[in-house]
Order: C-alpha cells, then sequence, then structure tokens
C-alpha cells in the first residue's frame, strides 16, 4: 500500500473507531513513513483514545510518542497533555 493511500486508511479507522486497526497499520509502515509523520501518526491515535475515554490506551500511547520521537514537536505536545491531565 503506497503512503497516501494507508494515510487515508489510518484516517478512516480513526474516525470509525476501528483504533486497534489503526495502530496495526501504524506498525507495520515504520519504515515507509517520515518519523515526523509517524509521530503524528501516533499522536492522533492516542487523542482518539482519549476521546473515547479510554485513559490507559491513551497513556501508552502519549509515552510510546514519547519515547520514538523525543526530539520532535509531537513530544512537546505529550509532554504537555501529560503534565497538565
Amino acid at each position: 500500500m503506497d503512503a497516501a493511500t494507508r494515510a487515508l486508511v489510518f484516517s478512516r479507522w480513526l474516525e470509525l473507531g476501528r483504533l486497534r486497526d489503526a495502530e496495526a497499520l501504524l506498525l507495520q509502515e515504520a519504515a515507509a513513513v517520515p518519523r515526523a509523520e509517524q509521530a503524528q501518526h501516533w499522536f492522533r491515535l492516542a487523542l482518539g483514545h482519549g476521546e473515547r475515554q479510554a485513559a490507559d490506551e491513551w497513556r501508552r500511547l502519549l509515552l510510546a510518542v514519547i519515547e520514538r520521537y523525543p526530539d520532535l514537536p509531537q513530544a512537546d505536545k505529550v509532554r504537555f497533555l501529560l503534565a497538565n491531565a
């Protein structure tokens, strides 16, 4: 699957609440997508869990963003969210 199609599928799965499927797609795409885009996708997935009141998954995914992408702006957003949660 090309990057554009993958991004569309990911977004659609988020909209439908298919967060496990969206996460599985992210795990498959790691080498094919620029780091900043990967970080944004993981951040959006975490927010999706937050919207569904899945606090444990929300926190797990936010911490994963910090661990995987500590130097990117998304990690700063995560730190802010966690500090103010």
